[in-house]
């Protein structure tokens, strides 16, 4: 049995394409004065007439191109079993075959001079021909035209239509075996030619004049029209029964789409979609039917406390039709096609509440401009109070390594205005509490790492780079990229009776009775002492600042002690001796500087 299954194994083997062995095409040219062969696009040199038999590699694209003034009339592929197929021909000139295995196929090509190939005839008069271009279908290639009689050359098998186009103005007319045809699509006429066929191209207008017909239906539709342009200017009479067009002039419809609904709309006769503005070329009397119907409109009641706080808007904001309001209520007309009203705040405004017909809107539909109102119907009563954003509260934002998030981060208000001017280290920022809730944006190529008053802050969701932050007055956000901080332990002695204050980030008091605290790495932490109190971190007594503040930076766990200065009054000293500067732990100090009490060798102890 094993001995059977092996047997089949290698029959299936050898069933299977051989991809690891050399390929080989094989094509049979029928003359190398016109025809090329590319392998990847690579001239192949030593190309014959009748059967070439080149190596190929898996993947390998054959490229099987016509010599110029020439063209492939066919590439045909047979195999062994005496099936064929035609292979696809770029226009006309180029055949292109990609080599996976070898299938013993052979590849035949049937090449022509584009002279012999272009057997068919055709006439195409024009009377003017830099107004028209032709192009022949198959090959794309351009007919070389001249006013008058023009005798055009086509392959019946590829290229048996024309394609002519305006180059300026649409065509006029054109005849096809004295029948008008139309254009197929885009002003472009699609012509199938045969031996003997005539074509008759009138690119030019005739002088005359055509008149241009409106008939308006519907009730108030007279005020349709908005406006009439011909060749870009505008006309005014253009309702007058006498009124004419120049043939050839672009005549332009413009109609009150913003108040008409159009029911039908017909051009001599033919129905039409009706654009705003409708455009089209005058060849002839052009009768125009409209029939349109007003859109309806009902009243209700706008109430708002302050209009200069606020802009409404009939519909959508962008179409720029907006309300005039007092204080109070305001009765409106609203149109029933589109029952909205939309709401802009004033700079520096908000609006506070919003209710209506007994629904009272969230906070957070509130704060999106335009806030919009839809659903409204007869008698249908809004009432907003807005107010004034004043951003008396403040919040310090801290970032770690901006320079790796540059263009990615933001941070964003709940209307999605953002803040600028945030740099690396701590930012203050001024709120109110309407900015709420925050959105934290910050993609990097780096993690990142967010934490509100040293708790960490989980993203939107998963995987996000996003938060949401809600601030309070006083409260600390910080953002940290590529390494996460380590909270560190700072333990506090402060000798009885000794007032000291304690701010971690500049804002956030610190509880000195507990005796420690904690707090993230790169905390900026400030210790406010009596004047001449000894301020040690880590055993190192700490130089005050100019404003009598001490301040360091966490790095890791610290100890900080705070001490009443030694009690030493004044001291009688050798004033002629060159003055030593000593602190109270008897450490010389060179030029001292900083406030506090020192020891003077050659001149009075002082504070």
């Amino acid at each position: 049995m094993k001995k059977i299954y092996s047997i089949i194994v290698l029959l299936f083997a050898l069933a299977l394409p051989m991809y690891g062995q050399d390929i080989k095409a094989r094509l049979v040219i029928d003359d190398v004065d016109r025809v090329k062969v590319e392998v990847n696009y690579k001239d192949y040199p030593g190309i014959v007439n009748g059967l070439n038999i080149i190596p190929v590699e898996p993947g390998t694209t054959v490229g099987i191109v016509a010599r110029e003034g020439c063209v492939l009339k066919s590439v045909v592929c047979s195999d062994e079993s005496g099936y064929t197929s035609e292979e696809f021909i770029q226009e006309n000139v180029r055949c292109e075959i990609r080599f996976y295995s070898d299938y013993n196929e052979t590849y035949t090509v049937v090449s022509a001079s584009t002279a012999d190939a272009r057997s068919g005839k055709c006439t195409l008069t024009v009377d003017d021909a830099s107004k028209i271009k032709v192009e022949r279908s198959g090959s794309h290639s351009l007919v070389e035209l001249a006013d008058g009689s023009n005798t055009v050359a086509f392959d019946p098998a590829t290229e048996s239509e024309l394609t002519i186009t305006p180059l300026d103005k649409p065509i006029y007319k054109i005849c096809v075996d004295g029948e008008d045809i139309t254009a197929s699509s885009d002003y472009n006429y699609v012509v199938k030619v045969s031996e003997g066929t005539e074509i008759n191209v009138e690119a030019n207008y005739p002088d005359k004049k055509y008149n241009l017909t409106f008939n308006l239906n519907g009730h108030g539709a007279e005020d349709f029209i908005r406006g009439v342009d011909i060749d870009g200017k505008p006309v005014f009479d253009y309702m007058e029964p006498d009124f004419m067009v120049q043939a050839g002039a672009e005549v332009k419809i413009y109609g009150r789409t913003d108040e008409y609904e159009v029911d039908s709309f017909t051009v001599n006769g033919k129905t039409a979609t009706f654009f705003n503005p409708f455009a089209f070329i005058m060849t002839t009397d052009a009768e125009i039917d409209i029939t349109v119907h007003r859109f309806d409109s009902f009243v209700m009641t706008l109430c708002v406390d302050n209009p200069a706080r606020v802009k409404a808007y009939r519909g959508y904001s962008y179409n720029g039709d907006e309300l005039e309001l007092v204080a109070g209520e305001n009765e409106v007309e609203i149109r029933r096609d589109i029952p909205i009203i939309s709401f802009v705040p004033a700079e520096m405004c908000y609006i506070a509440t919003a209710e209506v017909d007994g629904y009272v809107y969230e906070a957070d539909e509130l704060k999106v401009s335009p806030f919009m109102i839809g659903l409204l119907t007869d008698g249908s009563r809004i009432d907003i109070t807005t107010g004034d954003i004043v951003r008396d509260k403040k919040a310090l934002v801290y970032i770690n390594d901006l320079s790796v998030a540059e263009g990615y981060f933001s941070l964003l208000r709940s209307d999605r205005t953002a803040i600028d001017g945030l740099t690396e280290g701590y930012n203050t920022i001024e709120f109110y509490d309407g900015d709420n809730a925050f959105t934290l944006q910050t993609g990097a190529p780096v993690d990142s790492y967010v934490y509100l008053n040293d708790e960490v802050c989980d993203a939107i969701f998963p995987d996000s780079n996003d938060y949401s932050v809600s601030l309070a007055d006083g409260d600390v956000v910080k953002v940290f990229y590529g390494e996460i901080p380590y909270t560190r332990l700072v333990n506090v002695e402060i000798e009885d009776g000794l007032e000291v204050t304690l701010m971690a980030d500049h804002i956030r008091p610190v509880d000195v009775a507990a005796g420690s605290f904690r707090a993230l790495d790169r905390t900026h932490v400030t210790v406010s002492a009596p004047e001449g109190s000894v301020v040690a971190l880590d055993g190192t007594v700490m130089q005050a600042e100019a404003d009598g503040v001490h301040s360091f930076t966490v790095t890791g766990d610290h100890s900080l002690k705070v001490s009443r200065p030694m009690g030493i009054g004044d001291v009688e000293t050798d004033c002629d001796a060159p003055a030593v500067w000593y602190n109270l732990q008897g450490i010389r100090v060179e030029n001292p500087t900083a406030p506090g009490l020192y020891i003077v060798n050659g001149k009075k102890v002082r504070k």
